[in-house]
């Protein structure tokens, strides 16, 4: 991270200080303090919960909670209030430089993983609720795959040969762990690892200089990459 965008962060933490007594009215969050392997394995969890749901929603969650969890490391004061999750979306729009489509739904997963932590007794209310994404733009700039043509994809890829062992990895891990072909590039064999009993991969994500993106890989995922390796 360059000095411009270290610097712009710690802005961030100083005004979401100063805005301590405006977020959420006259209510008061108790500090929540989580460990990172204590988050990762709840984030797991929750991701776990949508295994029934589509390729597009687990990948899209995935994905945004990955940014999160990379945010949870560098910030180091989110304590799960509501002054927290404003910090969050600033840095999404004005470090990140999301458009509000990526915004909203980034929001949409964070606010979602409180209410999970919620309900399982980590938070007493959810921080995020009344923090809203950004206004989404009222055209997509990009197409996504159906369930269904994801469906197709992974019939058409022949699995007697290596080579399509190897696509069918590839593409599940692009799927359910919303990995990048920049990404999928520069990880070895090395960076899947086995942590707190589940394997994850460690992946240099866009605008890092180091392997420090810890994602979790679905079994079925794992699967497809034991099969190939």
């Amino acid at each position: 991270m360059s000095g411009e965008v270290e610097l712009e962060h710690i802005r961030l933490i100083l005004s979401g200080v100063f805005r301590q007594g405006r977020m959420m009215g006259a209510e008061a969050f108790a500090p929540v303090r989580l460990r990172l392997q204590e988050l990762m394995e709840y984030v797991a969890g929750f991701l776990a919960a949508y295994e029934q749901k589509s390729w597009e929603t687990r990948a899209t969650y995935n994905r945004a909670l990955r940014e999160f969890l990379y945010f949870f490391t560098r910030d180091r004061r989110f304590f799960f209030r509501p002054r927290d999750v404003e910090r969050y979306r600033a840095y999404l729009v004005r470090i990140k430089k999301l458009q509000p489509a990526s915004v909203a739904t980034y929001m949409t997963a964070l606010r979602r993983l409180c209410q999970y932590l919620v309900d399982r007794g980590v938070l007493e209310r959810n921080p995020a609720r009344r923090v809203l994404g950004a206004r989404r733009a009222q055209q997509h700039s990009r197409l996504f795959l159906t369930a269904a043509e994801i469906e197709q994809l992974l019939a058409s890829i022949e699995t007697s040969t290596l080579v399509g062992l190897r696509d069918r990895a590839l593409i599940l891990m692009m799927l359910g762990c919303a990995c990048s072909e920049r990404e999928l590039a520069a990880a070895d064999v090395g960076d899947i690892r086995r942590k707190a009993g589940k394997w994850v991969i460690y992946l240099q994500g866009k605008g890092h200089r180091a392997k420090d993106e810890v994602v979790p890989i679905p079994p079925k995922v794992y699967e497809a990459l034991t099969a190939y390796l």
